[in-house]
């Protein structure tokens, strides 16, 4: 199975509070067992996401999304990943 690791990708969203544009940067990506990343999930809010990790049968990745309080649970055809 691939590795899971955080990244960056830029994307815009306006900010309410503020009446201004800013910068959303909530992407994950994977890295294949021979070194090349791959776009794995990318959440445009405003926050932070940690602590990703697959359930005990494999079928699932689950990760944290700071504020608001959130768990995203991600499935997919994971043995297509290499």
């Amino acid at each position: 199975m691939a590795t899971i690791c955080a990244s960056r990708q830029t994307a815009i969203s306006w900010s309410a509070k503020t009446n201004t544009p800013t910068i959303v940067d909530n992407h994950i990506r994977g890295i294949t067992p021979d070194g090349r990343p791959y776009d794995f999930a990318r959440l445009t809010m405003q926050t932070e996401l940690a602590g990703g990790c697959f359930s005990p049968d494999g079928k699932w990745f689950f990760v944290n999304a700071y504020a608001p309080t959130r768990t995203l649970a991600i499935t997919g055809r994971w043995e297509s990943v290499t």
